[in-house]
């Protein structure tokens, strides 16, 4: 779209190929310019006439802000905010937060439960031997598992975790749940039971993550907590790289106290190439790709100009984050 001053210029952050580009083109609604930087210059270089920003996870810090002066709004393209924004010099310029939580349930939901099954099955292991010649037939058995019957502990209790817990209904597990707040009555038709996170950890087959980042679940699984865990238990991410000490994870991996795990998340994104994690046969990766799907992103993309539209028009903004 070409540049008009009188109009909002909206500036997408994340580096998007031809198909996204055209896909958010699309999307953008007339009522203001919509700026699609290809390199990192060209993004410093439109962040001065922003006035929002979207992000769909990369950092809005304080050095990006600076470059900034009429920026308005910052508009996540998912849920998480609190590894990856200087909230405290949006509240003190004023500037608005706010997520999309459109789409983002149904689809890291259905990414986590993938994790769960591939991981227990060791289908990373399998494919990329089957892809070197050797027909894992046999060897596999011994340390691969169904989940149907199993007992499953979600950490964490919002709603990606509650549409998880349905998905998981029709594998008949045994439900647990930990959350420092106490389960509403939505969870509770769940069927899923609250425990303590100890209690979930030492009873449950599968445990999978599901809370934000901030400095309070920075390592929630760390050493301890992996000894904790069942012996040949499997652990899966799909939350933030941060809650889990990466370290302590490769040795519970190798040792054999952890069977597997399923990682859509990382510490460091992208994970460095000499990371343990590329190198262990017991591990699926994905890279961070539960919500990066093209329904997912139409859905957001309708939600997330729309929200920034009505903004800009005098109306309340949706889903705001409070500062």
């Amino acid at each position: 779209m070409s540049a008009d001053l009188h109009r909002p210029r909206v500036l997408y952050l994340a580096t998007v190929d031809e198909r996204m580009r055209a896909l958010l083109s699309r999307r953008c609604p007339d009522a203001f310019d919509l700026v699609l930087p290809d390199t990192a210059q060209a993004r410093a270089e439109a962040l001065p006439t922003a006035d929002a920003i979207v992000s769909g996870g990369e950092p809005v810090d304080e050095a990006t802000l600076s470059l900034a002066p009429r920026l308005k709004l910052v508009h996540m393209v998912g849920v998480g905010w609190h590894d990856r924004v200087a909230w405290e010099v949006l509240k003190r310029r004023g500037i608005a937060l706010a997520c999309c939580p459109t789409a983002t349930a149904d689809a890291v939901a259905e990414h986590a439960l993938m994790l769960i099954l591939a991981a227990q099955r060791h289908l990373s292991h399998a494919d990329a031997a089957m892809r070197r010649g050797e027909f894992l037939h046999v060897e596999l058995r011994s340390v691969s598992h169904v989940l149907r019957g199993r007992t499953v502990g979600l950490v964490g209790m919002g709603r990606i975790a509650r549409q998880l817990a349905k998905l998981l209904r029709a594998f008949d597990v045994e439900g647990l749940c930990y959350s420092r707040s106490a389960p509403d009555a939505a969870w509770q038709e769940t069927g899923f039971r609250h425990v303590a996170l100890d209690t979930l950890l030492e009873t449950s087959d599968i445990v999978s993550l599901h809370l934000p980042g901030t400095p309070q679940t920075r390592h929630i699984i760390g050493r301890r907590e992996l000894m904790r865990m069942k012996p040949g238990s499997f652990l899966v991410n799909t939350a933030r790289g941060l809650l889990v000490d990466e370290e302590a994870l490769v040795d519970a991996l190798r040792s054999g106290q952890l069977g597997g795990a399923g990682l859509d998340v990382f510490t460091q994104e992208p994970p460095s190439p000499a990371s343990a994690l590329l190198r262990l046969p017991n591990v699926v990766l994905t890279p961070h790709i539960g919500a990066g799907q093209v329904e997912t992103t139409e859905k957001k993309a309708d939600f997330i100009f729309g929200n920034i539209r009505g903004f800009f028009a005098g109306q309340p903004l949706l889903e705001q984050v409070p500062l």
